[in-house]
């Protein structure tokens, strides 16, 4: 395991609950700085449920945005809390709890590689075999979709405005980026500054603020303003036969999302199944493989398109470069699938029933591998040729039973009868109701997976 932060400590533990040795090799000594961190309420109920306490953390209810309007607006949070935490203290409880032995130090140089495959790691004083290989190590050298920086200084005695709660996450957008603030249980404030501009400063900056102004109104700054990059960044390849990237080794995403440690904590559960069926499943090692670069890179590309659209919701500046770089990202962008409305509609309210229905052209059933318990499995799916996957859910195996209904042609009303004879539909499934078969029927019209032979509703 290389790298001690939060998604190493976390896969070194789990991997240990599987019953394997691990060793934890972290280049910087602890407690080594790290920039505050908001954990949202499904990052602090993830890490319960994996059997870690993080205690002495600042509790948080809700965030404040002033985003696309000069009025702050709150959002309180309904599945729970957050917290806000200072990650040189977290990331130690992490690595205290992970119950693996860590060396600190050592600097891995290179991968030690045999027969096509990762067998150990060559470091600052000669090279060591291991049966897996975790780079945890944090940001490394993949491509960069959108490079920027962050400047961050802690204050004490901020302020706060009207409209805020003190223990809120706070973002504010300016005609030359953006702030992200949290109070840490020091009572110490972290402001931080995404900019992009030549020669802003980090002070003038927070004075193009309004709200973010207000909260330093009278506070002083105690720590030098430091940098950082903060670019995203996605590796080509997650995976390959004796290693994994886990965390922010494999991709990073933008610090506006605030699920930078949620997203490292889910890379390292999947880590550790990947590993466990790698080591013991040899048979589904490829499989196991390509579920975790399709994982990862889906994460990233989730992320991605999430902040693309943020950013496209603060209109207020479009033509400043800030803004306009942000806009402009076009990686993610997805075209609307052109479909009718009208017998969409029709689907979903039962008044398709004389409409005649066919598999789309490319749409299969096909093996892709999936997590199940401590194991990667290869089960059935829907697949497409764009959308090669598979599509899962809730309705997974329902999508199955209709594409198999229409081997051949046939109208809506004879569709439903059919599946309603259907054992794997009777049986196998859980009762459907008429209404959400048509749901999903129609759903499946919206995506592609099905097309009417007519052209009316």
């Amino acid at each position: 395991m290389v790298g001690a932060g939060p998604a190493g400590a976390v896969t070194a533990a789990l991997l240990r609950r599987f019953g394997y040795d691990v060793e934890i090799w972290e280049r910087a000594r602890f407690p080594r700085h790290r920039i505050g961190e908001s954990l949202p309420p499904r990052a602090v109920a993830l890490l319960r449920h994996l059997g870690f306490q993080a205690n002495g953390f600042a509790v948080m209810e809700g965030h404040t945005s002033v985003w696309g309007t000069t009025e702050p607006h709150r959002a309180v949070f309904e599945e729970g809390y957050g917290l806000q935490v200072d990650r040189d203290r977290f990331d130690q409880l992490l690595i205290d709890q992970s119950s693996a032995p860590v060396q600190f130090g050592r600097i891995v140089t290179d991968l030690l590689k045999e027969d096509g495959k990762v067998a150990g790691v060559r470091w600052n004083h000669g090279q060591t075999r291991a049966r897996f290989v975790v780079m945890a190590t944090g940001p490394g050298k993949g491509s960069r979709p959108l490079r920027q920086s962050a400047t961050f200084g802690y204050w004490r005695n901020s302020n706060h405005p009207h409209g805020s709660q003190a223990n809120d996450t706070i973002i504010e957008s300016f005609a030359d980026g953006w702030v992200w603030s949290l109070r840490l249980a020091s009572d110490l404030r972290n402001v931080t500054v995404v900019f992009d501009s030549p020669g802003l400063s980090y002070q003038e900056a927070i004075r193009q603020t309004r709200f973010v102004r207000q909260m330093m109104e009278g506070a002083a700054l105690v720590s030098k303003p430091l940098g950082c990059d903060a670019s995203w960044q996605c590796a080509a390849s997650f995976a390959e036969p004796g290693m994994l990237l886990v965390g922010d080794a494999g991709s990073v995403i933008d610090p506006l999302s605030s699920q930078g440690v949620y997203k490292a904590f889910c890379s390292a559960m999947s880590a550790a199944v990947v590993i466990n069926t790698c080591l013991k499943r040899p048979e589904l090692e490829a499989a196991a493989l390509d579920f975790f670069n399709e994982e990862e890179r889906r994460t990233y590309d989730g992320y991605a398109a999430g902040s693309v659209a943020t950013f496209r919701a603060e209109q207020r500046w479009p033509e400043r470069p800030f803004w306009k770089a942000r806009h402009s990202l076009s990686t993610w962008d997805v075209q609307p699938r052109a479909f009718s409305v009208d017998i969409a509609s029709a689907i979903e309210a039962g008044r398709a029933m004389d409409l005649t229905f066919q598999n789309a052209a490319g749409v299969r059933i096909a093996q892709r591998p999936t997590m199940s318990g401590s194991f990667i499995e290869l089960n059935e799916y829907l697949v497409t040729t764009t959308f090669d996957y598979g599509y899962r859910g809730k309705y997974a195996a329902l999508f199955m039973t209709v594409h198999r209904a229409l081997s051949s042609a046939k109208a809506l009303q004879q569709l439903i009868a059919d599946l309603s004879r259907t054992a794997a539909y009777r049986f196998i499934l859980p009762p459907v109701e008429r209404p959400v078969l048509l749901h999903v029927i129609a759903y499946m019209y919206r995506e592609g997976l099905i097309e009417s032979v007519s052209t009316s509703a």
